[in-house]
């Protein structure tokens, strides 16, 4: 089945209207301008090389979005959540990573599954940056970061402190 105009701009006016989306926030979302959405919707556009992070954006199929799948292909398909940040990100050392990892997966019991382990990790990964000290970067008044020391102590963090 080729892209049809109507059918690619029909299917992304209705995920955007699905997930409340408004051109400039699905711009945003796919790192693309408002009016390269525009160009689609308007069926000005059937090959744009934002279609792929524009499916992710709103979860659908690629392959439905071009118009290769009909409605009830997908009706049951499990939809792809993402969600697309961008922020300006200063890290820790390595050391301290790696500190703060070793306090981390001795939270971990062992009998736990992979996905037992990940699910642990993540609910405890603020409090494992608290543990060694790290705090996000201040930003100023244009958004950018500014440099600045995060007292830290040198002492190795114990689990019972990052609960």
């Amino acid at each position: 089945m080729s892209v049809s105009m109507n059918t690619l701009a029909s299917r992304l006016r209705k995920a955007m209207a699905d997930r409340q989306l408004d051109q400039q926030a699905l711009a945003a979302a796919v790192g693309c301008t408002q009016g390269a959405i525009s160009q689609i919707l308007l069926g000005r556009t059937l090959r744009s090389r934002f279609l792929p992070d524009i499916a992710t954006a709103l979860g659908v199929d690629i392959e439905w979005l071009r118009g290769n799948q009909h409605d009830e292909e997908v009706a049951d398909a499990p939809r792809r959540t993402s969600q697309t940040i961008s922020l300006p990100v200063i890290l820790p050392s390595a050391a301290d990573l790696a500190e703060m990892f070793q306090s981390l997966l001795a939270l971990v019991p062992a009998e736990a599954t992979r996905e037992e382990a990940a699910q642990i990790l993540a609910e405890r990964l603020p409090s494992g940056f608290a543990a060694i000290g790290f705090a996000a970067p201040a930003l100023d008044n244009s958004g950018a970061p500014v440099a600045r020391k995060v007292p830290r102590s040198r002492g190795k963090a114990r689990p019972a402190q990052l609960r």
